[in-house]
């Protein structure tokens, strides 16, 4: 290897029998990398170059009317991304008479799991699972939404989701990774 490219976060340890992660850390950590942001270089004992993941601030930008919707989740549907949390707090929040709608934009292997535990937990009729979309569309529909959601169960290396967002007027409530 001449050089290593890093766009997830590899940075905990790795535990128990875990081979995937051992090998990753065996390898950046003799080899010169790339990394997408400082705290992911700051990893390991390698020299890394950091290059940042790419933000359109051109797209990515708020417009003057007030949006219309309230919760927005934009990514991977995957056990990491959390959406399964999102859901069971909009369930406790409906237990509490508080009814926020949420759109899901995104696609993964959970998508029909999801869909199915929302309608399990009877708030199907608050959550509106979106589909994938062109930064173009995504950026329309954040615009449209008052506060984007970041559920991630680890931390994030990079939050760009979070950056357009916030480039789009959402505040972000996410997960303390």
């Amino acid at each position: 290897f001449r050089r290593v490219l890093f766009r997830s976060s590899y940075c905990d340890a790795p535990s128990g029998l875990d081979l995937i992660q051992r090998l990753k850390h065996a390898v950046v950590n003799r080899v010169p990398s790339v990394a997408i942001s400082g705290y992911v270089a700051s990893c390991f004992k390698a020299r890394s170059t950091v290059i940042q993941n790419p933000y359109d601030a051109e797209l990515f930008v708020r417009r003057s009317d007030p949006p219309t919707r309230q919760l927005i989740f934009v990514g991977r549907l995957v056990s990491e991304k959390g959406v399964d949390v999102l859901l069971r707090a909009l369930a406790e929040l409906k237990q509490r008479e508080i009814r926020p709608r949420l759109t899901i934009v995104g696609a993964g292997p959970e998508l029909a799991g999801l869909e199915l535990l929302g309608r399990e937990l009877g708030i199907g009729d608050q959550v509106l699972f979106a589909g994938a979309h062109s930064p173009a569309e995504t950026a329309e529909l954040l615009r449209d939404h008052r506060i984007l959601v970041v559920s991630s169960r680890y931390r994030e290396p990079f939050g760009v989701v979070a950056l357009e967002g916030i480039g789009c007027g959402c505040v972000v409530a996410g997960s303390n990774g």
